[in-house]
């Protein structure tokens, strides 16, 4: 049955993260200059936590350090913004994530409306599991793009599912002084699944936590925050690989005029 299993999930992001690090250089012509790799990454080796700051601003500063080295002129990092999508899949009144990377129509030759979320990251504070749920939450929607780009362009019906359709979202918090990393995927609940929630054949989305060693990161000497700057340029250039397939994917048309009819 097509899906990712979780150990294709973890062995794609060991590929990620053993990529050479070219995509250093991806925001270096960026209009904005706090994107610059030279920038951004010098502010998250030389971040430094203090007792007395207060958890919003902890929050506002951690989570911005992380989207910074994410995001690019083609999916800007946004705070605390609600992402519109058509009627026809919005999923309810979610509180929206911390941060979030959305591909800006003019990048892809789409509408605003129906480009995709390709990253996000969420305090966690004291409930983990409300910020897992805002993450799926927030990309549920490119969940939907992918099962649709799969179905318009398979082979044959067994196929699998590509490895790149799958999104990366980050939980933080003070507490933890760190950070997790979850996989989200799409993936088809089988009728002959035991463990299936429903009686017949049907798509959904899962997540699987992926990377939890960055826990304690923000208590480290600068030099020990490697492995999280070449992390982080690796998920941002994830994201910029599934927004070139997507790009190219003529079935976009129909989407579009799907959601808008």
């Amino acid at each position: 049955m097509p899906g990712l299993s979780e150990l294709v999930l973890v062995a794609n992001f060991s590929k990620l993260a053993g990529r050479p690090t070219s995509d250093l250089d991806a925001n270096q012509s960026s209009r904005n200059p706090d994107l610059w790799p030279q920038r951004a990454g010098s502010r998250l080796l030389a971040h430094r936590e203090y007792p007395l700051v207060e958890e919003l601003d902890w929050r506002k500063d951690v989570g911005m350090l992380i989207g910074t080295m994410v995001c690019t002129d083609e999916f800007p990092l946004k705070y605390g913004a609600r992402n519109e999508w058509p009627s026809l899949l919005q999923v309810g009144n979610f509180l929206p994530p911390d941060y979030s990377c959305r591909a800006v129509g003019s990048a892809m030759g789409w509408s605003d409306d129906l480009t995709p979320v390709l990253f996000a990251a969420h305090d966690e504070g004291e409930n983990p599991q409300n910020a897992l749920e805002t993450l799926a939450a927030t990309f549920h929607q490119t969940m939907i793009l992918f099962i649709l780009y799969f179905l318009d362009t398979r082979s044959t019906w067994d196929e699998e599912m590509p490895g790149w359709m799958v999104l990366y979202g980050i939980t933080y918090s003070s507490k933890m002084q760190g950070f997790t990393i979850h996989a989200y995927h799409p993936i088809f609940e089988s009728p002959e699944d035991p463990n299936a929630p429903h009686s017949s054949g049907s798509w959904g989305a899962v997540s699987l936590e992926i990377v939890k060693g960055f826990r304690g990161v923000w208590g480290q000497d600068p030099w020990c925050r490697e492995p999280l700057l070449a992390t982080l340029t690796h998920i941002k250039g994830h994201c910029m690989d599934v927004l070139s397939r997507l790009r190219a994917w003529p079935g976009y048309s129909k989407v579009w005029t799907q959601f808008h009819m």
